[in-house]
């Protein structure tokens, strides 16, 4: 079932694409080339940064990869925060819930469905910059194409890992809050993301990445180089496995990106369970109070229901009428 609703977004895009006009193809493209500009930008800042680095004696390569773990930590917060509001407009607010609610496939495949629509528009732009600083790397140490084959079979697990959290904690907000107030809700959490992000950077310490003299020895520097940045975090695991590819050890980069890739496995099973029990508590809480959803007050509603069960035919009038029948 769920194979079928990606060949209906493959088929959807496919027709959208053919049925583009000139001023479209035109609009695109120009969109598209400052896309490839900027990234290009970013490439060269980023090249000229870890060329730098590079010429440090001695710890040139601690300081690379340090600078890699807290780029990927700042990556890891940005996609959790972005997929918050994705994750509630796409869920609950798609204009399309309507149509795939009532088609023949099960809730769950609709779910998955729609929580990877909402994975990939959190996390492809903010994982679309980790290509340019990749592109850097390779350059300035020498790295083949396998390098850049091993970043891009262990990102898309990272990137949905850090997706999931986002919709995990969406989902606990609906299952405790209704729709409007969780919606308000996420509006000031995502207001509060550069917050959020500004507090990881500072937790990171990145200024003393280039100011040894501010310690007191140069092993406290060393050491500081040396410590995970946040290891119990896929951006460490991310971090250390393209350390092990850039250094030739695949056998440590197939344990970390092994690890990443069963992470998202379970916590999409623990936001499916999420789902299910949000929707259901949604429900039942729509069939006890109708009224109470719509804004009538609480007597019109206990007198809409008394004349509900009026109307209502009586078990004895129900037999009556059968055997009348009979």
């Amino acid at each position: 079932m769920l194979a079928a609703l990606l060949r209906r977004r493959a088929r959807s895009f496919v027709n959208t694409v053919s049925h583009w006009t000139a001023y479209e193809w035109a609009r695109n493209a120009a969109f598209g080339g400052a896309g490839l500009g900027l990234l290009y930008g970013l490439h060269y800042g980023f090249y000229r940064l870890l060329k730098y680095l590079s010429t440090v004696e001695l710890i040139g390569g601690l300081l690379t990869w340090k600078l890699t773990a807290m780029l990927l930590l700042m990556t890891l917060s940005m996609v959790v925060v972005s997929s918050l509001l994705t994750a509630l407009t796409t869920l609950f607010y798609s204009f399309d819930l309507k149509f795939l609610m009532k088609a023949p496939v099960s809730l769950r495949a609709v779910f998955l469905d729609k929580s990877l629509e909402s994975a990939f528009f959190a996390s492809w732009m903010i994982g679309l910059i980790l290509v340019p600083y990749v592109g850097a790397i390779m350059r300035v140490q020498g790295l083949g194409w396998s390098f850049l084959a091993a970043f891009a079979v262990a990102t898309p697990p990272f990137l949905l890992l850090a997706a999931s959290w986002g919709i995990a904690f969406t989902l606990a907000l609906l299952y405790l809050f209704p729709s409007s107030r969780t919606r308000d809700v996420v509006w000031v959490l995502s207001s509060l993301s550069l917050t959020v992000v500004y507090g990881l950077v500072r937790f990171a310490e990145p200024e003393k990445l280039i100011r040894p003299d501010a310690l007191e020895v140069v092993a406290q520097y060393l050491g500081f180089l040396q410590a995970p940045t946040a290891p119990y975090l896929p951006s460490w695991w991310l971090a250390e496995s393209l350390r092990m590819a850039a250094g030739g050890n695949w056998r440590g980069w197939a344990l970390r990106a092994g690890a990443l890739w069963g992470r998202p496995r379970s916590s999409t099973a623990c936001s499916s369970r999420s789902r299910g029990r949000s929707t259901s508590s949604a429900t039942a809480a729509r069939r006890k109070a109708p009224c109470a959803s719509a804004g009538t007050p609480s007597s019109a509603c206990r007198n809409r229901r008394s004349s509900a069960r009026a109307r209502r035919p009586s078990s004895s009038g129900r037999s009556a009428r059968r055997s009348s029948a009979t």
